[in-house]
């Protein structure tokens, strides 16, 4: 099983870096023809092959963790998408969260590692819920018309706040550039996402994530080292 998902990440990675080493007129040309958009619609196959070889182990370890899930396994949605690995979790995130098996398995680690923790370390009392604006959403990323966005695969999540137990709450866009504890806890707590995440993105990166945290668990993203 290994091996089939070395060799798919392997052929996908040589096609896409043919794409980038290509010359400026090379690369214009091919823009022309539009051989872009066959080459992102192999990539978001590829992706799609990829996550349904994941670990067949995840549902029974969130079982283990004592995690509230629904397991649903592979989903076709209307819009066109589907998820090969798909669960519902039902505490912690206000509504139930509709995730990749994947997804919720590195927000549980990221949960109990560094999140309480850090909580903990900051404010003396743990996190009620994580604010969310949702984990699936059948769509392309903004600005590309053909290459899926992490979201089509549920593989990435919107984080836009907060609550603790004793009624404080965090939200990113009223306290990222704000002086104290609040913004010190929240920088805190995307430096270390990249450790369990492999894409991360803050207010800091652009304006369309000015009011919350995206992290995903794609087969590409912007964490080195994890």
């Amino acid at each position: 099983m290994q091996s089939v998902r070395k060799h798919i990440l392997t052929v996908a990675c040589l096609l896409i870096l043919l794409f980038v080493l290509a010359g400026g007129k090379v690369r214009r040309f091919l823009g022309k023809i539009y051989l872009g958009a066959p080459l992102v619609l192999l990539n978001n196959y590829v992706r799609s092959v990829y996550y349904s070889y994941d670990d067949k182990n995840c549902v029974q370890y969130l079982w283990q963790k004592r995690i509230k899930i629904k397991p649903v396994g592979r989903k076709n949605f209307r819009d066109g998408c589907f998820i090969s690995d798909l669960v519902v979790i039902k505490g912690g995130f206000g509504t139930p969260l509709f995730a990749s098996c994947r997804l919720a398995k590195a927000l549980v680690r990221f949960e109990r590692q560094v999140l309480q923790p850090l909580a903990w370390d900051y404010f003396g009392v743990a996190i009620k819920e994580i604010e969310q604006a949702g984990a699936y959403n059948c769509r392309p990323v903004r600005g590309r018309k053909f290459l899926m966005s992490e979201h089509a695969f549920a593989n990435a999540i919107d984080i836009t706040g907060f609550k603790f137990k004793d009624g404080y709450e965090i939200k990113i866009k009223e306290n990222w550039d704000t002086p104290g504890r609040a913004a010190k806890f929240l920088r805190d707590v995307s430096k270390h996402a990249c450790l369990y995440f492999t894409s991360v993105v803050t207010p800091d990166d652009n304006s369309a994530h000015s009011d919350h945290f995206h992290f995903s668990v794609g087969l590409f993203g912007n964490c080195t080292g994890n």
